[in-house]
Parts: structure tokens; C-alpha cells; sequence
């Protein structure tokens, strides 16, 4: 009743009714906006919060840094290694996968075996 209610209401808005590739145009649209908007935020937070902070390093050295540009530096400490890594292991199962299908492709193509014929019975005046 709902799933029917759902099509029908998609139907009539036209969602249903646009093709593919207008279907990926309007899903870059939406992922723009959605960039433009997460810039807007982080442009708002780094206005309203641009005040130094002081960060004791060794001894008697002491930094002046921008909360901003501090936040901004710890998230690349934390995102950077992990994209690294799940990059490096994209390349490895792409590699991995371009080489089983190199393989596949050069591989003999050799015909199924004969089907085994079954063993005749045998005779019960023999011994063997």
C-alpha cells in the first residue's frame, strides 16, 4: 500500500519520468550545492573563531597559530593517512583484478573431457 503510494506520488512528481543522464545531472547539482554550502559553514566558522591560540611546543618555545588553520592541520593529521591507505589499497585490487582478467584472457580455451563411460558389470561366473 505504501510502496504503491510511493511510486504513484514519483510518478506524478516527474522523478521518475527523467532519464539517466539527466538523473546524474541533477545528482551533480545537488552534490555542488552541497559542497558550496559545507565551504559556507567552514568560511562562517573561521570568521567567527580567528583567535590565536598559544601552544606550548618544548621548553620555553611557545607558537602564535590560528584556531582555524589548528583545527585545519589536526583533520589532515587524521584524514590524510586514512585516504592514503584506502587509496594505495584501490590501486592494489584494481591491479589485482587488471591481471586475473589479463590472465583470463590469455588462458588456453580447452574443450570439456569426454564423459567417462560406466564401468560394464561384470560377469557372475567369473571369480575376478
Amino acid at each position: 500500500m505504501l510502496a504503491s503510494r510511493l511510486v504513484a506520488w514519483l510518478a506524478l512528481s516527474g522523478a521518475l519520468a527523467y532519464s539517466k543522464g539527466e538523473r546524474e545531472d541533477r545528482m551533480n547539482f545537488l552534490r555542488t550545492i552541497m559542497w558550496v554550502i559545507l565551504a559556507v559553514v567552514v568560511a562562517i566558522f573561521a570568521t567567527a573563531n580567528w583567535h590565536d591560540v598559544m601552544l606550548d611546543l618544548w621548553g620555553d618555545l611557545r607558537m602564535a597559530i590560528k584556531l582555524p588553520v589548528l583545527l585545519g592541520i589536526t583533520f589532515a593529521i587524521g584524514f590524510l593517512p586514512t585516504l592514503f591507505y584506502y587509496r594505495a589499497k584501490v590501486w592494489r585490487l584494481r591491479r589485482q583484478l587488471a591481471l586475473a582478467d589479463r590472465n583470463a584472457k590469455m588462458a588456453p580455451q580447452t574443450p570439456p573431457p569426454p564423459p567417462v563411460a560406466a564401468p560394464k558389470a561384470k560377469d557372475p561366473e567369473s571369480p575376478f
